[in-house]
């Protein structure tokens, strides 16, 4: 997962964005109010952080993170007994 400065900045549309992650091997754009996550696989990270440099972004972070693909909810008893 990267994080990028929020290129919309620039005139460049978010839909412009994802198409050139993806190019760059991400799998995933997210925008949040701030900034950009990019999401990708571990073994692609900092090909693809080097990548998105290379399109004109900063890139503020590029870290792996454990993303769970499944939440379950639990009483606050399970919780503090786990």
């Amino acid at each position: 997962m990267q994080r990028d400065h929020p290129d919309a900045k620039r005139g460049i549309a978010e839909e412009e964005l994802f198409k050139q992650r993806v190019e760059a091997g991400a799998e995933d754009l997210e925008a949040t109010e701030n900034l950009y996550i990019v999401t990708t696989l571990p073994g692609e990270l900092y090909a693809v952080k080097e990548a998105v440099s290379q399109l004109g972004s900063k890139c503020d972070e590029a870290s792996l993170e454990m993303i769970p693909k499944t939440y379950v909810e639990c009483d606050p008893e399970t919780f503090e007994a786990k």
